[in-house]
């Protein structure tokens, strides 16, 4: 992903910050270039609020009947556990 500088950035940079990770927190390889790669890890996060959408039962797309039970559930979430999941057409 490219970033490219703000004023924010710019005055960071200029007043001596640490040059390999700028002031907002983002692990950068040259926070003051022009274009600067942003590495950033958020999966705990990601997954934390795609468990708290599953508990709340919010944004489901698709229930899955079993028996006489039912599961709501997430058809992306669905496709990108199993292959069984990933077709073209709706479910």
């Amino acid at each position: 992903m490219k970033i490219f500088r703000s004023a924010a950035r710019e005055s960071c940079c200029s007043t001596g910050a640490n040059k390999t990770s700028c002031c907002d927190g983002f692990k950068m390889a040259n926070p003051c270039s022009s274009a600067a790669d942003i590495e950033f890890n958020n999966s705990d996060s990601v997954l934390q609020k795609i468990g708290s959408l599953y508990s709340k039962r919010e944004m489901t797309d698709v229930t899955l009947i079993v028996g006489n039970q039912e599961f709501p559930a997430h058809r992306l979430i669905l496709s990108v556990s199993s292959e069984v999941f990933q077709v073209r057409h709706p479910f």
